[in-house]
């Protein structure tokens, strides 16, 4: 009715609404392109309290879809909303999302302090929303700490006061799990399996429920709710677990790690753990690093075939080592207990490398051949063919080009043909500037620089403010507008200029779904080669072809 009427105003309430009263694990590519219309809609009205939402929504779901980068920038984009916002949430709407930000990478201390200024802000605004998500967040961070059992209190307080959030009596299961009281924890567990966990309610926390379900499952050896919970958990299996505004919870791979492996599905598991290890290197996300290695380690103490015990011994000193590097107390005592119970009395440290790589295959060979109008996938004896798309072309320069990351830009261009595209130095297929005006794509080079700068400068702003020094303020925030500038034009996100904005952005959309379409449509009629190319293929705002470390497999693109 708005966009019949022409009502601008109208529509934001509608979109910005019916998002958050939809919002769950279905809707996340349907509520970013409701961001992208939100954040036209809030420029043109100037609303700057709309646009703060619409900000911090947008990180969330791109963290989920596993853009990192393209979360990055929003995030810079969040700051200058801020910083221009007269909606006092915004001191703590900011904070929540650096703190979520540090803890990824493992920088606690510098994520507590975030959250101690956010839940101050909740505090003294007597906003019950904001101190819910500050106390969401600690509770997330001892979680992913090996501390949640400090959180009982906490944690049970919210559970009684809250009994529509579920996520919350997931969380006490978790806590008793972590306290050594099993029945208590067994009797959260079938408290929410009374009515099935397919009619648990599929709000904005229902895959951080999943992840902590998955946890006392693993604890409690539950293999029917373990299996039960994994098919529910498997199509997200490429996304991230984020708690809206506050937490970010490792891949989804790893939670369906630990229930395969508890189901007693070996193999299942070990390609689910590849694919975290992978996807926890790629994010720089150290502290999942550790916690994967364990995981896996138990996987293959419980397997128990040829070489998995010494295998095992180095997946626990390397999670042993970072736990140790990043302060993880607890993660440190988990791999220690790990290594005792296998009889390990070498010194941490001696075969983490040594034995991390004999597992690891020859590659296998594949093909996809252009035959006319339509593709031959030529996959483990099985040919099948696929008519000529949009999805299918982006999908054969992906596979010519494996580990290299692509720009949504470059896939979104005419015709992009895998024979002609060519691996730069960086890593990073080269991207002429599109026609439109949108700019070059980021090389791996670039990334890492903006990182580190926005870091610098970030703390720059915080030294600047408590010096109540204006005039250094005025500067920093001058070079951070620029930098933004400079990253919208390259990544689609962020910015006053809507147009290279919406560029990028439509064509992060229109590849991603190309894709997902091709994969679907080969899984239908050969699902060991679309299971090979879901797991593998990764979109968003770059796109990548990342072979099983394991299992790879090197594909030969060709054309006539």
């Amino acid at each position: 009715m708005a966009r019949r009427l022409d009502d601008p105003a109208t529509l934001a309430y509608v979109l910005i609404n019916g998002q958050l009263a939809t919002w769950g694990p279905d809707t996340t590519e349907r509520d970013l392109d409701w961001v992208d219309e939100l954040l036209v809609l809030t420029e043109e009205a100037g609303n700057a309290e709309l646009a703060l939402q619409t900000r911090t929504r947008q990180i969330d779901y791109l963290l989920e879809l596993d853009d990192l980068v393209g979360a990055d920038i929003a995030l810079l984009a969040l700051e200058r909303t801020a910083a221009e916002s007269p909606d006092p949430r915004a001191r703590a709407y900011l904070p929540l999302q650096r703190a979520r930000r540090a803890a990824l990478e493992g920088r606690y201390e510098e994520a507590e302090r975030w959250n101690a200024e956010a839940a101050n802000v909740g505090v003294a605004l007597e906003d019950r929303m904001v101190q819910l998500l500050a106390a969401a967040q600690i509770a997330m961070l001892r979680w992913n700490q090996g501390r949640i059992g400090e959180m009982e209190e906490l944690v049970r307080r919210f559970a009684d006061a809250a009994p529509g959030i579920v996520g919350w009596r997931a969380a006490l299961a978790r806590i008793y799990c972590d306290l050594g009281r099993e029945e208590e924890a067994r009797r959260e567990l079938e408290r929410l399996d009374q009515m099935g966990f397919a009619n648990l309610p599929r709000y904005n926390g229902w895959m951080n429920m999943m992840g902590l379900l998955a946890e006392v499952c693993a604890q409690l050896e539950d293999a029917p709710r373990a299996a039960a919970l994994y098919d529910l958990l498997l199509p997200f299996e490429r996304r991230n677990v984020v708690t809206a505004q506050c937490a970010f919870d490792g891949p989804v791979s790893r939670y369906l790690g630990i229930m395969a492996s508890t189901a007693g599905r070996w193999d299942a598991a070990a390609r689910h753990f590849e694919v975290t290890r992978t996807a926890c290197v790629r994010q720089r996300a150290r502290p999942f690093q550790a916690l994967v290695a364990i995981d896996e380690a138990r996987m293959l103490i419980a397997r128990d075939r040829p070489a998995d015990v010494s295998r095992a011994l180095g997946l626990l000193t390397e999670a042993r080592s970072i736990a140790e590097e990043l302060g993880l107390e607890k993660v440190v005592e988990r791999a220690d207990r790990a290594r005792r119970a296998i009889g390990a009395v070498e010194p941490a440290g001696v075969e983490a490398r040594q034995t991390r790589e004999p597992d690891s295959a020859a590659p296998a060979t594949a093909q996809m051949r252009w035959e006319g109008d339509v593709w031959a996938f030529c996959f483990e004896g099985h040919t099948l063919h696929i008519r000529d798309s949009r999805g299918v072309r982006c999908l054969a320069v992906l596979l010519a080009n494996p580990g290299v990351e692509v720009h949504a830009l470059e896939l979104a261009g005419p015709a992009p043909d895998p024979t002609t595209r060519g691996r730069g130095a960086s890593g990073i297929i080269a991207s002429a500037t599109t026609a439109d005006g949108a700019g070059p794509a980021l090389d791996g080079e670039a990334k890492a620089a903006y990182r580190g700068r926005l870091e610098d400068l970030r703390e720059d702003l915080e030294e600047a403010e408590s010096f109540n020094d204006p005039e250094r303020v005025s500067r920093v925030r001058e070079e951070m507008d620029f930098l933004a500038r400079e990253l919208a034009g390259a990544v689609g996100l962020g910015g006053r200029d809507r147009k290279g904005a919406s560029n990028a952005e439509r064509a992060r959309v229109a590849v991603t779904k190309a894709v997902r379409a091709t994969l679907k449509r080969i899984g239908e009629i050969n699902p060991q080669l679309g299971e090979e190319l879901a797991t593998t293929i990764r979109t968003g705002t770059f796109c990548a072809y990342e072979p099983d470390r394991h299992r790879p497999v090197t594909w030969e693109v060709e054309r006539e």
